[in-house]
C-alpha cells in the first residue's frame, strides 16, 4: 500500500484545557454531544495515571491499564 498524506484541521488552544471545558459543558447539561464514550474516557484517564505511576516508580516494569467494564 503506498504512503499517503492527510492534512488535518486542528482547533486553536491547549488540548487538555479544551477537553476539560468540553467535559464541564457535558456535566452541566449544555446541548453538546460527547466526543467519546465513558469507557473510552476512563481508558484515557487510566493511561494518564499509568504514565504518572511509571514515571514515579522509574523501575521499567509494566503498569496495568486494564479497564473493568
Amino acid at each position: 500500500m503506498p504512503l499517503t498524506r492527510n492534512v488535518l484541521e486542528i482547533e486553536e488552544g491547549i488540548p487538555f484545557q479544551r477537553q476539560t471545558e468540553h467535559l464541564a459543558r457535558l456535566a452541566t447539561g449544555q446541548e453538546e454531544q460527547p466526543v467519546c464514550s465513558g469507557v473510552d474516557g476512563l481508558a484515557a484517564v487510566k493511561v494518564c495515571e499509568a504514565v504518572i505511576e511509571a514515571l514515579e516508580k522509574g523501575d521499567g516494569y509494566p503498569v496495568d491499564i486494564s479497564v473493568a467494564v
